[in-house]
């Protein structure tokens, strides 16, 4: 677990670990990364408290996200290693027990995730699966699209710590982690909800607004390309028209942002990749092109028929 000025959230995050069902030892390794609104009380708290089931570092200096990440993940020994970050939270009290078990059973899989809840606000909203349901994905799967939410994955301890040195200087840290993982073996799904995923204006990602999410796993991406075998560079490439032509359609298309959509279009017409995902999307990006008023119009009209409509665009989270 890493946690970085979480004090309204990490205490739920630690009851949330140490409430698991389990018939094996286990423990829970924490970095503490130099908070400065309390986390750092709570942790070493807990600690004292509970000196057999936790390890915290309290780190004397702020080593950002990917430097607090690195160090937690060598101080991990075990034959498993699941995370969580310090703001979400495990809902189901046998989630450990059921990853190891499916690990135990699929000797074929270097990892296991489950469906979540998101917590926007206040607001509890449905299961995030997989956008493709299934039981078990590919590494190409995970180079085209993470689809692993960091607070359900499990992985067989491999790596034990090891990372290559470029780890450090990837723009995020989850997907590059899974991707390393899902390089020795397949990945496996459970369809069950066990965590909850917080999106809120202190998280590391969620705080970011849309365009800066896309565009930052654009540039994983490419620096993926540059670190990788060849033999991953197709699935990575596909990952990035399908992002960038996502982010013609939300932002030309729909008129979100219609100068951002226009710059990606124009990207993908360059590589000779056709931007729109469908011709309706082509007229409707023609349409703010030749009659912005008329975007306007057809773009409220959108936004009255998508209100309450869970499966908004901006609620992406990668």
């Amino acid at each position: 677990m890493i946690t970085y000025n979480h004090v309204k959230y990490i205490a739920r995050a630690i009851d949330s670990v140490l409430m698991q069902q389990v018939d094996f030892d286990y423990e829970l390794v924490i970095g503490e990364d130099f908070s400065t609104d309390g986390t750092r009380a709570i942790v070493a708290e807990y600690q004292e408290r509970y000196p057999d089931k936790i390890r915290a570092f309290l780190r004397k200096k702020n080593l950002g996200a990917q430097g607090n990440g690195m160090q937690t993940l060598a101080a991990c020994h075990g034959q498993y290693m699941a995370l969580l970050e310090g703001d979400d939270y495990w809902t189901d009290p046998f989630k450990l027990h059921k990853q190891v078990e499916f690990l135990e059973a699929h000797p074929e899989c270097s990892m296991v995730f489950t469906a979540a809840k998101i917590l926007r606000g206040n607001e509890l909203q449905d299961s995030y699966p997989p956008p493709v349901i299934g039981n078990i994905y590919t590494l190409d799967d995970i180079l085209e699209n993470d689809f692993v939410l960091t607070a359900t994955v499990m992985y067989r301890n491999s790596i034990k710590g090891h990372l290559p040195t470029w780890f450090k200087q990837m723009p995020v840290g989850d997907w590059p982690l899974h991707i390393l993982h899902a390089m020795r073996g397949d990945i496996g799904y459970l369809p069950e909800s066990t965590a909850v995923y917080r999106i809120h204006r202190g998280g590391v990602w969620s705080a970011l607004d849309t365009v800066k999410r896309f565009e930052a796993s654009i540039a994983t991406s490419r620096q993926l390309i540059q670190v990788l075998p060849h033999s991953c560079r197709k699935a990575l490439e596909q990952g990035i028209c399908r992002e960038e032509k996502q982010l013609v359609s939300n932002f030309l298309v729909w008129g979100l942002d219609p100068a951002v959509g226009r710059r990606y279009m124009f990207k993908l017409l360059l590589k000779g990749k056709w931007p729109f995902e469908s011709f309706n999307h082509a007229l409707r990006a023609l349409v703010w092109f030749v009659c912005p008023p008329l975007g306007r119009r057809l773009q409220k009209r959108r936004a009255m028929q998508r209100v309450g409509d869970k499966k908004d665009f901006t609620t992406d989270l990668r």
